[in-house]
């Protein structure tokens, strides 16, 4: 398999002044090519100890291209005004050979302005040693995959003969970049010399002409196209960052910070019919693309067949990160960070797996609930019987180090400091969902926006602890 990349940019810098603000001009230009040559070979029946798959009595192969270019120009003017108010304007020219015209060039244009007004008179050496409210605006632009653009015609072999057949899925040739717009406002709040800071922070991202398969009617003899301007959705949302150093003083020097952040997704227009999206499973749960709601609600059939919308949705309502960092007794350091995640919903099919099992939980338990439509000894019920509250507090790190005092002296220099420590990772993880999963962040199907919140017996995030020694010369 061979995969080059390589990317290319050149910057023209220019600083002027026009009395007391600074002022920095900018051009650049960029290129990136990616192109991937890929073989694979496998072969199945072989005799023992043998790897040559030219002796394998059935051998698949795949041969897989590609190549993409993407090329941009960027402008930008930056100004500083005695670091009282600072702004950038700017502009990006994009094309690039996944467009359906790959020698448009599509403008992307951005924007900042931030204030501190901490450093005006008056204000100066006061209650606050960082107040800065800030606003930005940009606008960038997302290719489809490769593939996309074009119909490919499938191989076939008929009587001896090759041919060609026409495929299940279509390109799109008039295809163009989705844009993402995202409007934001801000303010940075410092005290007590900046030990103590506060950041809020409200954003507004659309995204317009969202590329997505588009499913087609089977009558037409093609099942969906690769991918299609469907519609526009919409993120919103704060976050507040609070950070304060608590103890500084010549035996210790504690800092922690809080990271809480929410947001809300919409589908704000569609132009095609409603459709799944992601990995489907409807009598277990699945995501639906429908005008006017989240995109990441969950929808699925009830214990009588009827599809509806269950309420529930596999985007959190919040999440909050904790981090402390500790240096104390001069030479030791000690770290930890902890992350919650509140409110999201997950598809538990590997709770069905326990039920075709007889292995869940509760199988053996009597029932109270005599009306309930999931009771023991039975499967099914309806799609509330397989989404759960995958709500969890986790440790996803801590660490103690020590550094040997002296280390550089005692050795004349030859080693210049060692340091030793021990450290862990998910080793704790408080969640109810664990009675019906592995694992409340793991999913078979990836990290992705849509699809990902499934629980199919996945392989849960590893508790791993480490021992360290590093040595500096």
């Amino acid at each position: 398999m061979a995969k080059v990349l390589s990317y290319m940019q050149s910057f023209l810098t220019y600083g002027w002044k026009i009395g007391s603000v600074d002022l920095t001009s900018q051009v650049g230009l960029l290129r990136n090519v990616q192109i991937t040559d890929q073989n694979w070979v496998q072969g199945t029946g072989l005799v023992p100890k043998q790897t040559n798959t030219s002796t394998a009595k059935v051998q698949t192969s795949l041969t897989y291209q590609d190549k993409t270019i993407d090329v941009a120009t960027d402008f930008s003017q930056d100004f500083n005004w005695s670091d009282k108010v600072v702004g950038r304007l700017g502009v990006r020219l994009d094309k690039s050979s996944l467009n359906g015209d790959n020698t448009k060039l599509y403008a992307f244009p951005r924007a900042s302005l931030a204030v501190n007004l901490a450093n005006f008179d008056g204000l100066k050496d006061g209650f606050f040693s960082q107040l800065k409210p800030r606003i930005a605006f940009g606008r960038t632009g997302g290719v489809a995959p490769y593939g996309a653009l074009f119909t490919a015609l499938g191989a076939i072999n008929y009587n001896g003969a090759l041919g060609q057949v026409a495929p299940t899925t279509n390109g799109n040739s008039a295809i163009e970049p989705e844009t993402a717009q995202e409007l934001e406002f801000g303010l940075d709040l410092g005290f007590l010399k900046n030990r103590v800071t506060l950041e809020v922070s409200y954003y507004n991202k659309t995204v317009y002409d969202l590329l997505f398969a588009y499913p087609l009617s089977t009558s037409t003899g093609v099942t969906s196209i690769r991918r299609f301007p469907i519609g526009d959705i919409s993120n919103k949302g704060f976050e507040l960052g609070l950070s304060a150093n608590i103890v500084k003083n010549a035996i210790a020097n504690w800092s922690t910070s809080f990271q809480f952040w929410v947001n809300k997704s919409k589908l704000e227009k569609l132009g095609v019919p409603s459709q799944n999206a992601g990995v489907s499973f409807v009598d277990f749960g699945t995501l639906r693309l429908t005008e006017g709601v989240s995109p990441t609600a969950w929808w699925g059939r009830d214990a009588a067949g009827v599809f509806f919308n269950t309420g529930f949705d596999a985007q959190p309502k919040y999440q909050l990160t904790w981090v402390n960092r500790l240096h104390f007794a001069k030479n030791f350091d000690f770290s930890m960070t902890w992350h919650t995640s509140q409110g999201a919903y997950i598809s538990s099919l590997t709770r069905e797996l326990k039920d075709e099992g007889g292995t869940t939980f509760d199988w053996s338990q009597n029932v109270k609930d005599l009306n309930s439509p999931r009771i023991a000894g039975n499967t099914g019920g309806g799609v509330l019987n397989y989404l759960f509250d995958a709500s969890y507090i986790r440790m996803r790190d801590v660490s103690l180090y020590y550094t040997i005092p002296n280390i550089a002296k005692s050795t004349n220099n030859k080693i210049g400091n060692i340091r030793i420590g021990v450290s862990a990772q998910n080793y704790i993880t408080i969640s109810d969902f664990l009675k019906n999963g592995y694992d409340p962040e793991a999913s078979n199907f990836g990290n992705q926006p849509l699809g990902g919140s499934v629980d199919l017996a996945p392989f849960p995030s590893s508790k791993r602890i480490f021992g360290h020694i590093a040595f500096e010369f």
